[in-house]
């Protein structure tokens, strides 16, 4: 089948379900439909409109109106346990997949501590090599972590500054501003302030 958005041939299987039309599949694919919906949005926010309906403003610190916000939740209240596990699985399935791309960019599964070099996935994380984390966290908001970060470092084209360290390397950088696997691996530690009392 041919997209009528980007003029690729592709299998049937790449194209989502429309029962109304002869071929029973839709005229643009997957990859295509997910970025004009995406663009809609958007464009639906930039315009200062909910980009759930495009047609009232939204709610204060919120990208939907209320009427939407409240339609989402009692959609996600009334799923069935069938379907809670579905989307629970996929998501878990996207999560994984976004962390692997990350990975991948900063140098894949392996210790950027050479002494240490820690391949099990289990054991390793994202560190911020200039040790600003919490503040990168606050510009990242909504936690920025896990995900959440991810997504961020994605949307800006895997900027430098981060690397890949085992938990206990990057906890001894954060905590002692040095990793006893290699003492030239060095972080500033911030000076704090003694409380008066």
């Amino acid at each position: 089948m041919r997209c009528c958005y980007c003029n690729k041939d592709l299998p049937a299987s790449d194209f989502g379900s429309r029962p109304e039309s002869a071929s029973g599949k839709r005229y643009y694919c997957k990859a295509c439909g997910t970025n004009k919906s995406v663009s809609w949005r958007w464009r639906k926010s930039d315009e200062g409109r909910c980009y759930s309906c495009g047609k009232r403003k939204p709610t204060r610190s919120k990208k939907r109106c209320s009427p939407c916000i409240k339609a989402a939740k009692d959609q996600y209240a009334s799923r069935t346990d069938a379907r809670r596990l579905l989307q629970n699985t996929r998501n878990r399935e996207i999560a994984r997949l976004l962390k692997d791309e990350v990975y991948a960019a900063y140098g894949g599964y392996t210790c950027a501590c050479v002494p240490c070099g820690e391949k099990h996935k289990e054991f390793l994380t994202l560190d911020h090599i200039k040790g600003d984390g919490k503040k990168h966290r606050e510009v990242v908001g909504n936690g920025g972590r896990g995900s959440v970060l991810y997504r961020w470092l994605k949307k800006h084209n895997f900027p430098p500054g981060f690397r890949i360290l085992c938990m206990n390397c990057n906890f001894a950088l954060g905590h002692s501003g040095y990793c006893p696997h290699a003492p030239g691996i060095k972080v500033p530690l911030p000076k704090k302030p003694y409380s008066e009392k």
